[in-house]
């Protein structure tokens, strides 16, 4: 929540992925905040979020343009298990530390990850 600036009744869902950690276009609970708000009378309302900034994020999803999807806790960030570099070509390379793997396996299909 607090990488927003307020909530846009246009865009409903950029606030319930805040709010929930991530909400797919077709999410029944979008829906279902849609029509509350449209029986409250204030769907096309929009505000801007004042007072306390919410404590940091906990977690961090980073996705690849080549559709890869790292989820860590910030933690992991902090202790530099996971480092983020831009490079100068406008890439980014990303650096993984472990003292070991505990998986490594083979899967038929991709588990699905939220979005």
């Amino acid at each position: 929540m607090s990488r927003l600036e307020g909530f846009d009744f246009e865009k409903p869902e950029e606030f319930l992925g805040a709010v929930l950690q991530g909400v797919a276009p077709e999410a029944a609970i979008l829906k279902t905040f849609k029509s509350k708000l449209a029986s409250k009378n204030i769907s096309t309302e929009a505000f801007k979020f004042e007072g306390a900034t919410p404590p940091p994020a906990e977690y961090r999803r980073v996705v690849t343009n080549e559709g890869i999807t790292l989820l860590f806790s910030a933690g992991h960030e902090e202790n530099k298990n996971v480092e983020i570099k831009t490079e100068g070509n406008g890439g980014v390379e990303i650096t993984i530390r472990s003292t070991g793997l505990e998986r490594n396996d083979e899967l038929e299909k991709m588990p699905r990850i939220p979005d």
